[in-house]
């Protein structure tokens, strides 16, 4: 008898040492339009997620910070993304879209930054990235956005 507690301690504690150990980082914040925002990371590679502030977000791998996240509205969004092919400093690498949200990728000077409208909300993400183009890049693939229904 006292062999089977000791196994199902044993078994209790490793469930709950596993629990913490999941694939995704996720955050659920308020944005000022009203809208709560999930927010998730795929933390494979060193990637964290922290809030930071009421209704922004930051990247960090292995420490480093790598990309602000921070909500916007949908009109802040699209007079934004229409005002990138205006501005002859900046180079729109890419434009895309998923079930979850749009974006457009865009370089200014020695930033990469995504400016990302979530589907069936009035909030947008502007994601400013100051190491390099790919860590940008790296970062969005891992990152996912959806409202909280």
């Amino acid at each position: 008898m006292k062999k089977k507690f000791v196994c199902i301690g044993l078994i209790a504690v490793c469930s709950v040492m596993l629990i913490g150990c999941g694939k995704n980082k996720s955050l659920t914040i308020k944005a000022d339009t009203g809208d709560v925002i999930d927010v998730s990371i795929d933390k494979s590679g060193g990637y964290s997620l922290e809030k930071s502030g009421d209704s922004s977000f930051l990247i960090n791998r292995k420490g480093e910070q790598l990309c602000t996240g921070s909500f916007v509205t949908e009109e802040y969004y699209a007079d934004y993304a229409d005002s990138l092919n205006d501005d002859e400093n900046i180079d729109v690498l890419s434009t895309g879209h998923n079930d979850d949200y749009k974006y457009v990728f865009y370089r200014c000077d020695d930033k990469y930054d995504y400016i990302v409208l979530i589907n069936d909300s009035d909030t947008g993400v502007l994601i400013e990235n100051t190491t390099s183009q790919l860590d940008a890049q790296k970062c969005f693939r891992r990152l996912e956005l959806k409202v909280n229904k």
